[in-house]
């Protein structure tokens, strides 16, 4: 996703510059990181987090341990389909 946001920003500074914008790449990079997250990224995560906790019951308290940087280690990211909404 890095790629795709340094992508992005390399496209505004085009725009910025005088280059005509490229809307279609910019509404499909846009549309990638809207809708890749919530259809794969978490679905997986939820996956295995269900499979960790049934093998482990402790995990679940050491669940940001384990992968500090992901979303469910964030408080405005905690529940990703409901506070998403409310932190737009």
């Amino acid at each position: 996703m890095t790629k795709l946001l340094d992508l992005m920003d390399h496209l505004f500074k085009q725009i910025q510059d005088g280059h005509a914008p490229d809307f279609r790449l910019l509404h499909d990079i846009g549309g990638y990181l809207s809708g890749y997250p919530d259809q794969v990224h978490h679905p997986k995560e939820d996956l295995i987090y269900r499979r960790l906790r049934k093998s482990d019951p402790q995990s679940k308290k050491g669940q940001c341990a384990i992968l500090p940087q992901q979303h469910y280690c964030s408080p405005l990211t905690a529940h990703p389909r409901t506070t998403r909404r409310s932190a737009i």
